[in-house]
């Protein structure tokens, strides 16, 4: 990449996992995310609050897919049911987007729980607004900064494995209407969800729905409240 670009430093993910929320430990607030590696280079993704039965991997060949952990899978589904909801492939590309993660401002809630050590907490939106964090990997890219200025993102943290390089990076945009619309039947949807109760049940119920971007055809995770 040019080297006339501006950059702004990403912090290095500590022994190999990065965590964020959106908002503030003691006010309105997001999900804690996971995101994580193996040596070989496959990345993994996840929200622990909805009670460990999601995860979307990205491996090292560009096959990603998301989806139910294979243990709740195991447990819950029926052995014709499959496990992933979504699989597609990286672009062959310097640098690929893997995967969205989309946070509206309406789905900010008040919650406590066990903080890990090592967590980035990202500014809440203002109202009729999402951040909207941004996963993209690249595999032999030595540069250790991310070119964050010229699309006015901002880096959550890096990884490196396997010879790929990941950054996550967020970046606030306004709710378009139809999303706001997918956000309220999301909450309902994911209420309903085999295994949903016992999730909703817990200090911090969130949910999250995988959709795809007309636009772009881009994944994304929307993540939602429990209805209230």
């Amino acid at each position: 990449m040019s080297q006339n670009k501006p950059y702004i430093a990403a912090p290095e993910a500590k022994k190999g996992v990065l965590r964020w929320a959106v908002g503030s430990p003691n006010e309105l607030r997001s999900a804690t995310w996971r995101f994580w590696c193996q040596k070989n280079g496959d990345f993994y993704l996840s929200m622990p609050a909805a009670g460990g039965i999601v995860k979307a991997s990205f491996h090292s060949d560009g096959n990603c897919q998301i989806g139910h952990t294979s243990e709740y899978w195991k447990q819950r589904m029926m052995e014709n049911a499959g496990r992933h909801w979504n699989k597609w492939k990286l672009p062959n590309e310097e640098l690929a987007r893997a995967t969205q993660i989309l946070v509206p401002s309406t789905e900010l809630r008040r919650f406590e729980e066990k903080l890990p050590e090592q967590m980035v907490w990202i500014p809440s939106p203002s109202s009729n607004s999402m951040n909207v964090i941004s996963i993209f990997i690249c595999t032999n890219y030595v540069e250790e900064l991310w070119p964050a200025a010229p699309e006015g993102a901002l880096p959550i943290g890096t990884m490196n494995a396997g010879g790929r390089t990941a950054w996550v990076v967020y970046k606030e945009q306004a709710v378009p209407e139809k999303l706001a619309e997918l956000t309220m039947k999301g909450r309902d949807l994911v209420a309903n969800l085999p295994g949903a109760e016992e999730v909703l049940k817990t200090s911090e119920p969130r949910g999250c729905i995988c959709a795809q971007n007309n636009g772009d055809g881009g994944q994304f995770l929307l993540e939602v409240a429990s209805p209230q």
